[in-house]
Parts: C-alpha cells; structure tokens; sequence
C-alpha cells in the first residue's frame, strides 16, 4: 500500500459548506444544512466523543490515510476510473465534495 503522500489526490484548507444531499442511510444530516467538515471523525458515541475530549475519538483514531475513515476508499476518480484520494477525507477545493458522516458537523 502507498503513502497518501505519494497518491494521486487533492489537499484543501478552510472548508464549510451546505448540504447538497445524503446517503439514504445518513440520518442527523439533511439537504440544506450548514456544515464544516472536520478531519478528525467522531462516532459521537464512545466515552471520548460523548466527554470533553470529543476531538479524541476513540473508535475512529487520527491517521494520515488516502480515504474514508470507515471503509479507506475515495469517492473519486479521474477520466480513466483511477482513484484520487482526498486528504484527511474532506478536501474540499472544488464546487462539490463527498465526506463522511463521521467528519461532519453541522453548524446551527
């Protein structure tokens, strides 16, 4: 296996946006919401995430990896069907990008 840092991918900075649309298994999350995509996951249910220590999710531990937390694949591909990885799961230099359930919060 590669190092993210030697993949093919695209790196993005500040980021928020608005919800465009959701996985039908994505519940909390709904077309028009404001988010700010966040690399660190959270599962929002382990002892770290429901604490003070919400940054320090103990199910989805911080590791520099070219895709989603859950599963490590990318959403994208460029015109041949190769993957391009995103760093941390949520770049965001574009008009669209996918992310996570667990690298998302939504902003009231």
């Amino acid at each position: 296996r590669t190092s993210p840092a030697s993949s093919r991918g695209y790196l993005a900075t500040k980021r928020s946006g608005v919800v465009e649309s959701t996985g039908e298994h994505v519940e909390g999350f709904a077309a028009g919401d404001a988010v700010v995509p966040t690399f660190l996951a959270q599962c929002s249910e382990c002892a770290d995430c429901r604490s003070s220590r919400s940054n320090v999710c103990s199910k989805y531990r911080f590791a520099v990896r070219p895709g989603m937390p859950r599963d490590d694949t990318t959403r994208f591909r460029d015109g041949d069907g190769n993957p391009i990885h995103h760093l941390f799961g949520v770049s965001s230099f574009s008009e669209y990008t996918v992310v996570d359930v667990t690298q998302v919060v939504k902003v009231d």
